[in-house]
């Protein structure tokens, strides 16, 4: 009999104890697998950055004290404002002393142009017609002298004939004359024609040395950085203030060696930044750098560029930003949320609810991300898991109880 009260009192006791048990029930939260997509992606190594397209610091190519500032930190300019000037007064006065140098100049040869020469042509013809005359008068005058010396013409005749070819010979020598006044008069017309195009050349350096104490915009931008104020005396180059293109965004950051050769020009990406937590922005791989950087000791790193698609946020050169890039979608498989999956030395696991108490499942897994990940074996579409949390003690066969 004694025997018999042991065994009763044992099931009476287990009994008490699955009653017990059974009344504390854990309570836990669950997740359904469903069906849908997953996107594999490639995280950044490092913080990345937003950088401009078009940025240039601006500086003049004269020195001299600085007049004006038109610009502040922060301000939005358009392509060709002035934003700064030097004091131009001695540019000014250098302007009219080379327009009044010019002035003179043209009027220097337009004096010149006045007494024109004769045109070569016309000299050339006159020389060349006297020539003969005289050639001819000499001639004669000879054969005249020869009948005078015979006896068979008058003295007078001689004389006439003498007097044709000192008529020929002084008409041949102001011809000669003529072309040499000729070719004086152009080059008194070449001088002042090179003065003239002289004092121009010297009006265009004034009017360019007078440009440049005025700093105009290249292209509209945000000026991002001032680093001189009114007064100050500035050199050649100094830089005036930094501009930048907020038109022209990008985000500039580094992924791992072993994930480069995954990125192509073209795939989707999503930015987030501190400066706007809470929401993702998008955009798309603009570049990505053909070598591997060995600039960290720890890392080899690949660079790329992500171009944003249009955003009313009002994102800013500097600003931090964290990157995923979109590198394949798996269509319609069975998924989790990447957090409730666990991991032990044989593999992954997770706790499903059946019939109000968990029980342990072996998993294998496919595609993954930060938040999605693809099962491939050990669930159905419908079954219900278990979130773990911290403190937990999630045992197989134990009762459990959904809360909200």
């Amino acid at each position: 009999m004694k025997w018999l009260f042991i065994v009763v009192a044992a099931a009476l006791g287990f009994a008490g104890y699955t009653w017990y048990a059974d009344t504390r029930r854990l309570p836990v939260k669950t997740v359904a697998v469903t069906r849908g997509s997953v996107l594999v992606t490639v995280s950044t190594v490092f913080t990345g950055s937003v950088a401009s397209e078009r940025e240039a610091t601006l500086s003049f190519q004269t020195g001299g004290q600085l007049a004006s500032v038109a610009v502040q930190e922060g301000g939005l300019t358009t392509a060709g404002d002035l934003v700064a000037q030097l004091d131009d007064v001695e540019a000014t006065a250098q302007v009219k002393l080379a327009e009044a140098n010019l002035q003179a100049a043209r009027a220097q040869l337009q004096r010149a142009k006045l007494s024109a020469p004769l045109e070569d042509a016309e000299v050339r013809a006159e020389i060349s017609q006297s020539q003969a005359n005289l050639e001819n008068a000499a001639t004669m005058y000879r054969r005249w002298q020869d009948l005078f010396a015979k006896g068979a013409v008058a003295k007078q005749q001689v004389e006439e004939a003498q007097m044709r070819y000192d008529m020929a010979k002084s008409r041949h020598e102001r011809a000669l004359a003529a072309i040499a006044r000729n070719a004086a008069k152009q080059q008194e017309i070449a001088a002042a024609e090179a003065a003239v195009t002289q004092m121009e050349a010297s009006l265009h350096v004034a009017r360019l040395r007078l440009d440049q104490t005025v700093l105009r915009t290249p292209f509209s931008g945000l000026v991002t950085r001032l680093y001189v104020n009114e007064g100050e005396f500035v050199g050649p180059g100094k830089p005036i203030l930094h501009l930048v293109d907020p038109t022209s965004l990008y985000v500039k950051a580094v992924v791992d060696e072993a994930d480069a050769l995954k990125v192509r020009v073209g795939q989707r990406a999503r930015v987030t930044m501190d400066a706007f937590r809470g929401y993702t922005l998008h955009g798309q791989v603009r570049e990505i750098s053909p070598i591997i950087s060995t600039a960290r000791q720890e890392s080899r790193t690949s660079e790329v560029k992500i171009q944003f698609d249009d955003s009313a946020l009002p994102i800013k050169p500097g600003f931090s930003a964290d990157i995923e890039i979109i590198v394949q979608e798996v269509p319609d498989v069975l998924t989790l949320p990447t957090h409730i999956i666990l991991e032990r030395e044989q593999g992954k696991y997770v706790y499903v609810m059946t019939a109000g108490r968990v029980h342990e499942r072996p998993i294998r897994i496919g595609a993954s991300n930060w938040d999605i990940t693809e099962v491939t074996d050990g669930l159905r579409e419908g079954d219900l898991v278990v979130i773990p949390v911290d403190g937990m003690r999630l045992e197989d066969g134990r009762p459990v109880q959904t809360v909200e």
